[in-house]
């Protein structure tokens, strides 16, 4: 048989992060940036901070992919979350004043100037969302406008409705999930001995997700997505279902009504500290938080995974940045990040070291294929679940023909080489220890066409 010709780990490596990069976005922020929004060729940040690029801007200012500027008098307060609502961008956070004008803890700005929604919320908004011609607003006030409310309220651009009674605790995120609206937060969602920190408005009523041998969410949520049919959720903790331990990321995935499935992230993996943030970039998930490693491998404060791999194989993106992401969003082509970050990292001899450049709390990244292989971004050549695995897992390669396998360890040695004639094969884990390997795959002209990162995570070594 001829001879594979391999390209080393290292190697590839290197194209991969080649193909990844970080930028700064100006000379970012004298602050955190806590907020991204991108509505009509702008992109919006809010946060703590006192001036963005050279220029003074009071907790929000917008960004034309060249420079910033800030939106009037800016807000005199911190801002936690950001969106559009017809035609206007609305502002949410801890606050009393926005362009000098008096506005409790929301504000909406037309352009050129800011005013007061109504009489606002009485404390701190965490989150935003439109869905159904209404805006949704989120947090820890219990008054909206004067109305009792708990939470969480509805503006319908000329009167506030408190929702039903709302929730029983404070709401840190929504998401949409066709007409409905699903909150999180510190929400207690009680099935027997089970707590849920998540809820769905149907337009109604509020409905609560699991039932008395679920546990979805055990600890509150600060990030939730839907994406690619999936429900995706983080926080400080979450998901013990399925008898797995998941500290700060799971999910659920169902038609209709979610239904509960076990979580893809058993220890050690995962993510190693809150989730704050989710977003979807050229159809791959990425999470922002505070977390340095996922699955053991470092990620310094952002991942990243698509549905090619089952949702089972996180990647690096780029090389991380210096601390926490508490926002993402896609703007121009490019993912932004913001938080409480000041450096961005970019690998350099083949990987094996790192170097910071300055990026003031905002960057941003581009993904792109390396030039003459078949990617280690996008992974479309075959699919490898479960991943991780603990005693067997499939390869599948979507059709019958002959493919060549090959195995490395993380150093780049090759441990096996494996001849398949069929459209899936399944690899044992007998004499592999608990870590991280690269799989290649080569079509039957032994061309190289795709690499895979495969976790072990427990077993006989």
């Amino acid at each position: 048989m001829k001879k594979l010709l391999l390209f080393s780990y290292c190697l590839l490596q290197f194209a991969n992060s080649f193909g990844q990069s970080w930028a700064p976005a100006g000379t970012g922020m004298n602050g955190n940036v806590l907020a991204l929004y991108a509505y009509d060729s702008v992109l919006f940040a809010g946060g703590t901070f006192t001036n963005a690029g050279s220029n003074p801007a009071n907790n929000i200012a917008q960004w034309n992919s060249t420079n910033w500027s800030a939106l009037g008098k800016g807000i005199n307060g911190s801002v936690n979350a950001i969106t559009s609502y017809k035609g206007k961008i609305y502002a949410g956070g801890k606050f009393d004043s926005a362009g000098g004008v008096a506005a409790r803890n929301i504000a909406v700005w037309n352009g050129s100037s800011w005013a007061a929604v109504g009489k606002g919320v009485n404390d701190t908004v965490r989150a935003l969302v439109v869905n159904n011609g209404n805006l949704y607003i989120g947090g820890c006030f219990d008054s909206a406008n004067g109305l009792i409310v708990n939470y969480v309220a509805l503006w319908n651009g000329l009167a506030w409705d408190s929702m039903a009674g709302g929730v029983n605790g404070y709401v840190y995120a929504f998401t949409t999930y066709g007409p409905n609206v699903i909150a999180g937060g510190a929400i207690s969602t009680k099935y027997l001995y089970y707590m849920n920190y998540m809820q769905e408005w149907n337009g109604i009523n509020w409905v609560g997700f699991g039932d008395s041998t679920t546990n979805f969410c055990s600890h509150p949520v600060y990030a939730i997505t839907y994406f690619d049919s999936t429900l995706f959720c983080g926080g400080k903790l979450a998901d013990t279902s399925g008898g797995y331990e998941s500290s700060y990321l799971t999910n659920w995935i169902g038609d209709g009504a979610f239904a509960p499935f076990a979580s893809i992230w058993a220890e050690p993996g995962g993510p190693n500290a809150p989730v704050y943030t989710m977003a979807e970039y050229d159809s791959i998930l990425y999470i922002g938080g505070q977390f340095d490693t996922t699955y053991g491998w470092p990620t310094r404060g952002i991942s990243s995974c698509s549905n090619d791999t089952g949702w089972s194989a996180w990647d690096t993106v780029g090389s991380g940045v210096n601390g926490t992401v508490y926002s993402l969003a896609v703007y121009n082509g490019q993912l932004y990040a913001g938080g409480a970050f000041t450096q961005y990292y970019q690998s350099i001899n083949h990987g094996s070291k790192l170097k910071g450049y300055t990026a003031n709390h905002i960057a941003s990244y581009k993904a792109s294929k390396p030039t003459g292989i078949n990617t280690v971004i996008d992974n479309k050549a075959f699919k490898v679940y479960p991943n991780p695995f603990t005693t067997t897992s499939t390869v599948s390669f979507g059709e019958d023909s002959k493919h060549y396998l090959e195995l490395d360890d993380i150093t780049g040695r090759k441990l096996r080489t494996i001849e398949c004639n069929t459209a899936q094969y399944s690899i044992n884990r007998d004499g592999l220890a608990q870590g991280i390997y690269l799989l290649k795959v080569y079509d039957g002209q032994m061309k190289y066409e795709s690499s895979l990162k495969i976790i072990v995570v427990s077993g006989k070594e």
